[in-house]
């Protein structure tokens, strides 16, 4: 089995790895953990390239048998970091941004540094594009059923979710506090997708899901857990297989119900 951990940029997508990629991953035989990036206290966010490159470092010296991921967003890194340029195709540009990753990474380890341990993913797609394959859900996490129809209506205007994101006003979280302005994407983000389930984002939104599910489909053998392990950020509260989606409470939050994990940094 292989192992993979992710450097993660937020909660959100923290939670995202851990409660829905890592289970269905693990039954392609790759065993994912997650790991928020920054120090205790300082957590999250785009960091510049010198310190995220550090942090990649320390795992990979720290953990030979894992193989390191990332989960950025390209619309979130500055617009020079590690030599971004406003391209017109986004998913070209992301391309270019992760190979001038693995090249660094590669340099600073040196040639017996095996590459294939380190994949780096920049994600073209907002994380509430994966939300429009429900628009219930979203509609059901805000507390207003009656945002659904709205939603919907979006979903049929762009024609799939993977075509809502066009624009810094339209994109599609805009587009969700535009309905809902308390619309928070670590609480009630997290808590529409897990409604929503995997399967039905990949059925909605194949390019989105799929090139996180093909990046992290490893088949080099190495040392893993027998079994996703720990326990789970929303498990004591999961409805039966029967259940459409799993029930949470109203005040559900969660960072109070486990604290994300962090990159720290070794001491000098």
């Amino acid at each position: 089995m292989s192992r993979v951990r992710a450097l993660v940029e937020g909660r959100t997508e923290l939670i995202f790895v851990q409660e829905m990629l890592a289970p269905a991953l693990l039954a392609e035989g790759v065993y994912v953990s997650a790991t928020m990036l920054g120090k205790p206290g300082r957590r999250g966010g785009i960091r510049r390239w010198e310190t995220l490159r550090r942090d990649i470092e320390h795992a990979l010296k720290g953990d030979p048998a894992c193989t390191i991921t990332t989960l950025l967003d390209y619309y979130g890194l500055p617009v020079d970091w590690h030599g971004r340029v406003r391209h017109p195709a986004a998913s070209e540009e992301a391309t270019a941004i992760e190979r001038r990753m693995a090249t660094d990474i590669r340099a600073a380890l040196g040639p017996s540094f095996d590459d294939r341990r380190f994949i780096p993913y920049v994600q073209v797609y907002e994380f509430e594009a994966l939300l429009f394959a429900g628009p219930e859900s979203i509609a059901d996490a805000l507390g207003n059923p009656e945002l659904a129809d709205p939603l919907r209506r979006i979903v049929d205007e762009c024609g799939e979710p993977e075509r809502i994101n066009d624009g810094p006003a339209t994109s599609p979280s805009k587009r969700i506090i535009a309905l809902a302005p308390s619309y928070q994407k670590v609480r009630h983000g997290s808590l529409a997708a897990m409604r929503i389930g995997l399967a039905a984002m990949r059925q909605a939104s194949p390019l989105l899901t799929g090139g996180l599910l093909a990046w992290w489909r490893l088949r080099t053998p190495r040392e893993a857990p027998t079994s996703f392990r720990g326990p789970s950020l929303i498990g004591h509260h999961r409805a039966s297989n029967n259940a459409a989606h799993p029930t949470l409470p109203h005040n559900f939050r969660p960072s109070r119900n486990r604290p994300p994990a962090s990159l720290g940094h070794r001491r000098r």
